[in-house]
């Protein structure tokens, strides 16, 4: 797919799209409303058995023939009351999928998800499907309002962790298109900027309690700790004299969000009931391993430093049932067993978990976060942090924001109040200012394969290569940009190259050349150790075929949210259609 920059010039709104691990929402501004108020921006309310959010579950439901039946609170009640009825069976039900860009190493078009049965569907299509049901949910709610836009009136904005890899960025731009949005009317937002871009507006009232107001006026300098369900996103910014921002650290961070502290939940619950009891129980009994999710997670969102008390868990009958079925003893003897006393006991069906218990279950999330911010306060490019901005709807955790206040009491810590929304918003106002971060730290070092003169003292014996006569080292890696660069909005970086044809050959596609990406920042060959090839880029032949003879510059823009690739012919001035494809 060739990636080009958003042409938004005569755009009247901005639809924004945080499609996040956990939950998902959409918002919306019209131009002349942000003009007069930024911060006057529309989001849906969705409604669930119990209540009312911003944000629905990522989680979809399918008919058996792969057809889309529902998203969000909708699929998850209709897969209940088909479990309920033992109709479930053959139905494609996928939740919290959205990991699996983080995790694949290889993110391929023919990528599969798998679902609560282990099968499988194309995820290209599963992210469309989402994609395409809120495109459509927030169409209609504008519809309802009496708004009536063209398509080449609205902007898209889709929020992708900072951390992601490039050819997951492209994997999210072709699911998007997929669902209908026009790629040229499409924004890639990164979550950890487009949070910043909010909260740098907010006034003291809409700050969360225990949190206090830096001022974030023209020199100040910031680290943005995004932490979602999934992923934690941590970049750093600095407030230039216009009110722009520009990037001082690479964007980095992990998977160490909340869904790290549900694993760590069910570890427990497999060392106390065993594997096969929490496998067959979540085979067998969906409803009720949706409750103990839920019973969790409220659990979860109010356990603090202060909590002394013990913190009662409901765990269903169903689950007790099995336990005696596979195991016939008191489980109070395996809990005893397990070390924990009386700091776990359960009667009838309430588990009783010491504070300190609890809280364990945060360690490895908690202590990793705060691992990586330390190492990147050590940076000389962080000397001047003064404040930590805390975004995502993990930072709503009180324990989460207990612990980071204690690991840094010299920072400013500052929270929104509505900091799981903070990302979505913020993606809203991106979309009307795409231009606002005008610098950007590379996080690896880009370059193309290249051949050149063979040198015994410099080249490696088994990288020589003859052609048409020539002597040269093939597999060097070219650099365009090195990791930890400063790269300006719209920076350009180019290679020229000669390219000669037969006339079978005028009619043909050409893959000019491979992009690599290292994180070594002196990469030699692009089989090095720390290099990897990202995609190819392809040139398709003009109308009338090639020339005899193209002597051609290779141009690769940086510093956005998605990096482009464009080739030229500087014999005719012409433009190639490049496709830039990092999917394999």
């Amino acid at each position: 797919m060739s990636v080009k920059a958003c042409n938004s010039g005569d755009y009247l709104l901005v639809c924004a799209i945080d499609f996040g691990t956990t939950f998902s929402g959409y918002a919306f501004s019209m131009k002349h409303d942000y003009i007069k108020d930024p911060l006057n921006i529309a989001t849906n309310n969705w409604i669930g058995q119990s209540l009312i959010s911003q944000k629905a579950p990522s989680t979809v439901l399918c008919r058996p023939n792969g057809d889309f039946h529902s998203f969000g609170y909708e699929a998850e009640g209709k897969f209940c009351d088909l479990a309920n009825d033992d109709k479930h069976h053959g139905w494609f039900f996928f939740r919290q999928f959205k990991m699996i860009m983080h995790s694949q190493k290889e993110l391929k078009r023919a990528t599969l998800l798998h679902d609560h049965e282990g099968k499988s569907m194309p995820a290209l299509d599963v992210f469309a499907m989402c994609l395409r049901y809120i495109r459509k949910h927030l169409l209609d709610a504008i519809d309802k309002q009496g708004m009536s836009l063209k398509d080449n009136e609205v902007v898209w904005v889709i929020t992708v962790p900072a951390i992601w890899s490039d050819p997951a960025k492209q994997f999210m731009r072709e699911a998007a298109v997929q669902s209908g949005i026009s790629n040229e009317h499409l924004i890639l937002a990164l979550e950890p900027e487009a949070a910043s871009i909010y909260c740098k507006r907010l006034p003291i009232d809409r700050l969360a309690a225990g949190s206090t107001l830096p001022g974030f006026n023209p020199g100040i300098t910031y680290m943005v700790l995004d932490i979602g369900g999934g992923t934690a996103d941590v970049t750093v910014h600095k407030i230039l004299s216009d009110g722009s921002l520009t990037e001082l650290h690479k964007a980095s961070g992990g998977a160490w969000g909340g869904t790290r502290v549900d694993q760590a939940f069910r570890m427990f619950l497999k060392k106390t009931f065993g594997s096969k009891v929490m496998k067959r129980f979540a085979e067998e009994f969906h409803i009720d391993d949706f409750d103990l999710s839920m019973e969790f997670e409220v659990k979860k969102r109010r356990i603090s430093l202060e909590n002394t008390s013990e913190i009662t868990v409901r765990i269903p009958v169903n689950l007790m049932v099995l336990f005696k079925e596979e195991t016939k003893r008191p489980i109070n003897d395996i809990l005893k067993r397990n070390g924990f006393d009386d700091k776990v006991t359960i009667k009838g069906d309430k588990m009783r978990i010491d504070a300190n218990i609890f809280r364990d279950f945060f360690t490895e999330s908690v202590e990793s976060i705060i691992a990586h911010v330390r190492d990147i306060l050590r940076s000389p490019r962080s000397n001047d942090i003064s404040t930590i901005l805390m975004v995502g709807g993990f930072s709503e955790s009180p324990l989460l924001q207990d612990m980071i206040r204690r690991a840094f009491p010299e920072k400013t810590l500052v929270i929104p109040h509505d900091a799981g929304t903070a990302v979505l918003k913020g993606a809203v106002m991106y979309g009307h200012q795409p231009k606002i971060v005008t610098s950007r730290i590379s996080k690896f070092t880009y370059g193309v394969n290249f051949h050149r003169d063979f040198d015994p003292k410099l080249h490696l014996k088994e990288k020589r290569v003859v052609i048409d006569g020539d002597v040269l080292c093939k597999d060097i890696f070219l650099k365009f940009v090195r990791v930890g660069d400063t790269l300006k909005l719209g920076e350009k970086r180019s290679h020229t190259f000669i390219e000669t044809f037969q006339s079978p050959e005028r009619k043909r596609m050409i893959e000019y050349c491979n992009i690599f990406a290292s994180t070594d920042p002196k990469p030699n060959y692009i089989d090095d150790e720390n290099c990897w090839m990202l995609g190819r880029v392809a040139m398709l032949p003009p109308k009338n075929g090639w020339p005899d003879k193209i002597e051609g510059r290779i141009e690769m823009v940086f510093g956005m949210t998605e990096f482009e690739v464009t080739v030229f012919d500087e014999i005719s001035g012409q433009q190639f259609n490049a496709n830039f494809d990092l999917l394999k």
